[in-house]
């Protein structure tokens, strides 16, 4: 009888153990999540408040001191916080309600993940204008300025296998060389995402989707681009707002990674020579 009341206090201690950790711990999710974000991601925290005065607060979980260099809190004292992660490593937000003169508190663990979420373009190449090789008029070709050629970027996105995500977004916007156009918004053309034209033929969104065990996708963009066979230079594609969203979510573009010099694809257009045609 001693071994089973025992045994049975055991158990009563062990579950009012696990009662209060489940409390204050709350419910774990995957990569990406409230309490496993990425660094600089802005997650919003709730609860449901009893009446009393709320202070919300960010700590250091090894030392328990205080985060808040290390974060950007929202609107504090309301059932709901917005917390921006700056800094990776683990934390414990704590959650403090008074009522009557009394406190009790809740906590959540979060482990801030190194963004490992990145965009960049390929390398940089050149082409010749679309007429190379052809035999041309140039009593038609001296002066004809609408002559389009093709050219093809391509957009990498590289994350972390497991890391759920809704889509992945940017801002694409080509910068020409003089007397070089992009005649039509249409001349611009996305393959593996949805194109949302932007303030100008050459300014553009892309949104794109990958499966949460993808660690890898591609968008390949090619634009029309206008002018002499003569014009040539720089077609340069700049890649910029670089997110990847789940629901209200925002990861943004680690830049750091591979180099900041990787949003930039350079295609050099070039002319072709301006002989005249064979007289005798």
């Amino acid at each position: 009888m001693k071994k089973l009341l025992h045994l049975l206090s055991v158990v009563a201690i062990l579950t009012l153990g696990s009662t209060s950790v489940f409390a204050q711990s709350g419910t774990g999710g995957s990569l990406g999540d409230g309490d496993d974000p990425y660094l600089g991601t802005t997650h919003n925290y709730k609860v449901t408040k009893d009446g009393g005065t709320i202070v919300w607060a960010v700590l250091h979980a090894g030392d328990s001191t205080d985060a808040s260099a290390d974060v950007t809190l929202g609107t504090n004292g309301g059932e709901n916080i917005d917390i921006t992660w700056n800094t990776a490593g683990d934390y414990i937000i704590e959650y403090t309600e008074t009522l009557n003169g009394c406190s009790t508190k809740r906590i959540l663990g979060v482990t801030v993940h190194a963004n490992s979420f990145y965009l960049y373009l390929a390398d940089n190449s050149e082409a010749c204008n679309s007429e190379e090789g052809n035999v041309l008029d140039w009593g038609v070709y001296e002066t004809k300025s609408d002559v389009k050629t093709e050219l093809t970027f391509t957009v990498n996105m590289t994350k972390d296998s497991g890391f759920s995500i809704d889509n992945y977004q940017f801002t694409g916007d080509f910068v020409l060389p003089t007397d070089v156009t992009i005649a039509d918004a249409a001349d611009v053309t996305v393959d593996g995402g949805t194109k949302t034209n932007g303030t100008g033929n050459g300014n553009f969104t892309v949104s794109a989707t990958a499966t949460d065990a993808a660690t890898s996708g591609v968008v390949t963009i090619k634009v029309l681009v206008s002018g002499k066979v003569t014009d040539g230079g720089n077609v340069t594609l700049n890649l910029t707002n670089g997110k990847a969203t789940k629901g209200s979510t925002i990861t943004p573009d680690n830049t750091l990674l591979p180099a900041s010099s990787d949003r930039a694809q350079v295609v050099v257009l070039k002319p072709l020579p301006g002989s005249t045609n064979i007289s005798f």
